[in-house]
């Protein structure tokens, strides 16, 4: 087993079994993760290796809660001190993995593919306390 940083992380994965990740957050739109996951789930797909998502089904946040979640951004500066002309510096921690990338999550319940963690989803039940009127 390697651990690596996940920058480093598509250069090796023609030599990776299986990739697995954690989440902040599943969505239908896909996994909330620090970024680089989703180039991390690309350079897999790219090689055909397997990929994994390890996250409690608590993580799972159906559309209503989704919509309101936004990808932050941080402080400009933190990436550079400089003014570049017609550009724009952005800093996100964060990005969005699509489900389809992903071979399956790993939860409590066992491994649960993409195309049930959508129907899941979908099927959650929300409070009515907790729905908007």
């Amino acid at each position: 087993m390697w651990i690596v940083v996940d920058s480093a992380a598509p250069s090796l994965m023609g030599e990776c079994d299986a990739v697995v990740v954690g989440a902040d957050a599943i969505t239908p739109e896909g996994v909330v993760n620090k970024i680089g996951t989703y180039a991390l789930a690309l350079a897999a797909r790219e090689k055909d290796v397997p990929f994994y998502v390890l996250a409690g089904t608590e993580k799972f946040l159906p559309a209503p809660f989704a919509q309101s979640l936004r990808i932050e951004e941080k402080d400009p500066k933190e990436v550079t001190n400089e003014t570049i002309p017609n550009s724009v510096v952005e800093n996100r921690y964060f990005d969005i993995t699509p489900l389809n990338l992903i071979t399956g999550v790993v939860t409590q319940e066992g491994v649960i593919g993409g195309e049930e963690v959508q129907k899941r989803l979908k099927e959650m039940k929300i409070s009515k306390g907790l729905q908007r009127p």
